[in-house]
Parts: C-alpha cells; sequence; structure tokens
C-alpha cells in the first residue's frame, strides 16, 4: 500500500494547508488555500476532480479562515471571516448550497465575537463566543438570528468564563469554564432543561481544580 498526494489544491511548491476535517452527509468539508481565493471552505466527495471549493466567503485573495466545522439540520456551521464582521458564526445550507452569517454577535466591532467549540445536542447548536457587554460566555442557537443568544453569563459583570472542551454524553454537555466564586471548574449543562451547574463531588467540594482536556467517548 502506498500514499499518495490525493489532490494538489494549491498547485506547485505552496501548501494549500488543508485543516478542520469534518465528514457530514457523505460529503467531506474542510478548510483550504488554493494560492488564489485564500484559506477558505472546501468540499470533497472522495474525488479529485469534484473536491472543489465551496465558497468564498472573504472575497479575492483575503482568507475567511473556516474553523470549527460542525454539520448539523442540513447545514454546515463554522466560524468565518468574511472581512467586514469578523470572526463570527456562518452556515452554509446544504440544500441551496449558500453560506451566510448566522448572526453578528459583536456587531459594528470589525474584531468578531470568535465562536469555538461547536458541539450539537438535541437538533441545537453550543459554542464559546464573546458578546458586547457579558465576555467569552456560552451560546446557543438553532440556526437562526433570533434563537442565537448567550444561554448564561457564567462569570458576570463582564468577566469572561471563557468555556471550553465541550464534551457531549449522555444528553449533556460537559465543559470546562471560570466560575466567580469557584474558579475554573468542570460545569454541566442539561440537555432537557438547559440548565447549568459546577459538578461536585459525592461530598460536596468541587471535583476539579482548572480541569482542562475533556473528552467524551
Amino acid at each position: 500500500t502506498s500514499t499518495k498526494i490525493f489532490k494538489d489544491i494549491n498547485p506547485g511548491k505552496n501548501s494549500s494547508s488543508p485543516s478542520y476535517f469534518t465528514n457530514y452527509k457523505s460529503l467531506l468539508y474542510f478548510s483550504s488555500n488554493n494560492g488564489v481565493n485564500g484559506q477558505e471552505l472546501w468540499s470533497s466527495d472522495g474525488k479529485a476532480k469534484s473536491t472543489k471549493l465551496l465558497s468564498d466567503i472573504n472575497p479575492g485573495p483575503g482568507s475567511s479562515s473556516p474553523s470549527d466545522l460542525l454539520g448539523l439540520n442540513n447545514r454546515l456551521y463554522f466560524a468565518a471571516n468574511d472581512g467586514q464582521t469578523g470572526r463570527e458564526l456562518w452556515s452554509h445550507s446544504l440544500r441551496t448550497g449558500v453560506s451566510s452569517i448566522v448572526r453578528d454577535i459583536r456587531k459594528g466591532s470589525g474584531i468578531g465575537s470568535n465562536p469555538s467549540n461547536l458541539v450539537a445536542l438535541n437538533e441545537q447548536l453550543f459554542f464559546a463566543a464573546e458578546g458586547d457587554t457579558y465576555g467569552r460566555e456560552l451560546w446557543v442557537s438553532d440556526g437562526n438570528l433570533n434563537s442565537t443568544q448567550m444561554l448564561k453569563d457564567i462569570n458576570p459583570g463582564g468577566l469572561d468564563s471563557n468555556p471550553d472542551d465541550l464534551s457531549v454524553m449522555n444528553n449533556n454537555i460537559y465543559f470546562t469554564a471560570t466560575t466567580y466564586f469557584d474558579g475554573r471548574q468542570i460545569l454541566k449543562l442539561d440537555g432537557e432543561s438547559l440548565n447549568i451547574s459546577v459538578v461536585t463531588g459525592s461530598s460536596g467540594d468541587n471535583l476539579a481544580t482548572d480541569p482542562d482536556e475533556l473528552h467524551a467517548t
């Protein structure tokens, strides 16, 4: 068995830097640079001829740098920068082939909310993002503008809770975040009620201090 190049997306010596591979609905989606359109959204069905640029979100040579790709409800969700709104939450419709911003969370900033750690639970999308007022917190969306909102101000007063390591297990989402009184802890989002609580041991003491690298299998 030999290993060979699948497709030379950026012909010549320069790299196309493919990354953030996600398999959804029998297609492979990823971020790549063909040397002309910058780092953009690509797709492939496993054949070199049909591996193509899916959407040039930041038109021209500029890069939108799609990341954190996740498929849900016939849409591909990801973070990207169109060169105007900054890095925000985007979706690509598998039905229409159109990519569009879900919500400009930090409207007018030009910096963006920098969504990350996208996970899906019960037909909804959960992710970390930085808002205008409450800092970096946990957000939820069903893909529509009005439903895309902060779920809870975990670290109140404009402080960041910096949700990270979002992992789905047993219809709940476990993640690490910085709380106001207890510092960085493991938290649980209940998949039914959407209530958020700190995970504690049987003695009532906090289970961990400065935890990281949560993974569910």
